[in-house]
């Protein structure tokens, strides 16, 4: 006799299915109305900052000067229409030369980690070169709990990044290698031991489930931090389509490789959930209530957004 909803242990089951739907519906979201910054090279912030110029990273897993960053991660790598139009990242030039994106050329070959904001060569660049690039960065990082890295180094300023134009190599928070640290602000999807179900219909035994999850988020200004609350408050009553992120994966589609490089036969947000062979069910964000994240000794902010999921879990389904 196997279980009802589940015929194999090694996929991802409801919990990690609504968890990465989830993520993906708020950076979406916020990707198409504009949360996100454009870095060109004529590019200076209000901080003086040049954000368009790379540093390389002092990472014992790399031979020297091959793995360089940008003083902000998670790159934009989607294709955005509408009002706002993100930088799309077409290349990096070293020292006046340009080497064109995804993995430069024969002369200096680069793969790029969108999500960590990095640029690895495939050979050393001159610690004294000038290398730069344009792109687009995601004003909030958008993760799941158990791969998020907010409760490891949490690092604050980055739009100032004085560490980061110190000399050669950066310092300061700069100098922790970019996958043990996240940047604000951010915002945090986490499944939550809270489930109630109850019968659907007669004759089978289907549920009316629902499933319970927080979004974190963590801002270094209230606004961000209200904004975010505010735009899921208005969530509620919502329905939206959730895509089967198992069907994702064995068809190769998945958005990012593991690598961080863009995944060339990639399907956006949109075009997973216009195809019906991903779309795995439907979720109505039935209650929706905010609490306030207090912090003391530290200039932070921060709120709990809980979600009630509603689902129609079918005999055959999930």
């Amino acid at each position: 006799m196997s279980f009802i909803g589940i015929d194999k242990y090694n996929v991802h089951t409801l919990t990690t299915q609504l968890e990465q739907n989830i993520v993906s519906f708020i950076d979406d979201g916020l990707l198409k109305i504009g949360a996100f910054g454009n870095v060109d090279s004529t590019f200076s912030n209000i901080y003086g900052s040049n954000m368009h110029v790379l540093r390389p990273s002092s990472d014992v897993h790399n031979t020297d000067n091959t793995l360089w960053h940008t003083p902000r991660e998670n790159w934009v790598y989607e294709n955005v229409s509408g009002d706002y139009s993100p930088i799309a990242f077409s290349g990096v030039t070293v020292d006046g030369s340009f080497y064109p994106a995804p993995t430069g050329n024969s002369t200096l070959g680069y793969t790029v980690n969108y999500k960590q904001g990095t640029v690895q060569f495939d050979s050393a660049v001159s610690a004294s070169s000038t290398v730069t690039a344009s792109y687009s960065y995601k004003l909030f990082n958008v993760e799941v709990a158990n791969r998020s890295r907010i409760w490891q180094t949490i690092q604050t300023e980055s739009f100032k990044n004085s560490d980061f134009n110190n000399g050669s190599y950066a310092s300061g928070d700069y100098n922790i290698p970019p996958e043990h640290r996240t940047q604000l602000p951010a915002i945090i999807v986490e499944s939550v031991s809270r489930t109630r179900n109850q019968p659907f219909r007669l004759g089978d035994t289907s549920l009316l489930s629902t499933q319970t999850m927080l979004v974190h988020t963590i801002a270094e200004n209230k606004a961000d931090c209200d904004k975010i609350n505010d735009i899921l408050n208005r969530q509620q009553g919502r329905y939206i389509d959730l895509y089967d992120v198992n069907k994702l994966i064995e068809s190769g589609t998945y958005p990012l490789n593991f690598d961080g490089s863009v995944n060339t036969g990639m399907l956006e947000y949109d075009q997973i959930l216009a195809n019906t062979d991903y779309v795995l069910m439907s979720s109505r964000f039935n209650r929706i209530n905010i609490s306030e994240m207090k912090f003391y000794g530290i200039n932070l902010y921060g709120s709990t957004v809980q979600i009630d999921n509603e689902l129609i879990l079918n005999t055959n389904g999930v």
